[in-house]
This record gives structure tokens, sequence and C-alpha cells, in this order.
């Protein structure tokens, strides 16, 4: 690395990290996007609920049991955590409805549950891109 600072060596390690991590955020929107778009929806039951506790309160987990239009029962867990159990989303009967990715059904979100994600994801992707390319165009470069 002739003639290359250690500036510019660092830069690039953090232009590196940047870029990773752009391309996981950017993953998990197309996840979700892909979840949003194509998904299926359909009862399930709560069949347990995982809390975590921090000094922050309480955030809740529901894991839920469900068949899916092709008759395979599968039981999968919220990936977005609650302040409390399923609310306005849940059925009468204490059934909750629930939206999976039909090519791999364990990827669910809850209704009601679904967060901020998408969004989140993408201006996270967009603004690590534009952060990355900063720091390779002008410290690298």
């Amino acid at each position: 690395m002739r003639g290359m600072g250690m500036e510019q060596v660092l830069s690039g390690v953090a232009g590196l990290v940047m870029g990773v991590l752009c391309l996981v955020q950017a993953v998990t929107a197309w996840r979700t996007f892909r979840l949003l778009s194509r998904g299926r929806w359909a009862e399930a039951d709560v069949v347990d609920v995982r809390v975590e506790r921090d000094d922050n309160g309480a955030r809740v987990y529901p894991v839920v049991a469900f068949t899916t239009s092709h008759g395979d029962r599968v039981t999968a867990e919220s990936p977005v955590p609650k302040s409390g159990p399923p609310g306005p989303g849940s059925l009468p009967d204490g059934r909750v409805r629930v939206l999976y990715d039909p090519v791999r059904p364990r990827r669910i979100v809850l209704s009601g549950y679904r967060g901020d994600r998408l969004a989140r994801s993408a201006v996270n992707a967009l603004a690590l891109a534009a952060a990355s390319a900063y720091v390779f165009v002008e410290f690298v470069f």
C-alpha cells in the first residue's frame, strides 16, 4: 500500500464496512417488500409469547401456529416486537391474522405488528450507500 496514508486505509475500511451494512439493509428491505407484496394471509393461534425485559420495559414476541394454503402446519415467532400482546389485529376467539411468505412460511408478519421495517431498511440502505460512496470518493481515490 505504498503511497496510501493511514487515513486513506482507515477510510477505505470504513467505506467497506458501510457498504456491507448497506447490502444487509437492502436485503432486509427486499425481503420485507416481497413478503408484503406476495404474502398470503392466514388465521393463526397464539401458542406462546416470548417476553424480553430490559430497562426500557418489555417487548413481546408472539409465537403463532397456522396452516398454509398447501396444508402445512407452521409454527413461527413474530420478528417484530410490541410492548403488549396482540390487540386490534386479534380475532375474537384469541386467534390472530398472519401474513406469511409462501416460499418460506416461517417468515411472517402479524396483523398490527408490521412496524416500519420496509421504510427503515430502505432509508438505511440509501443512507449507507451514499455515505460509503462519499468516503470512497473523498478519501480513497
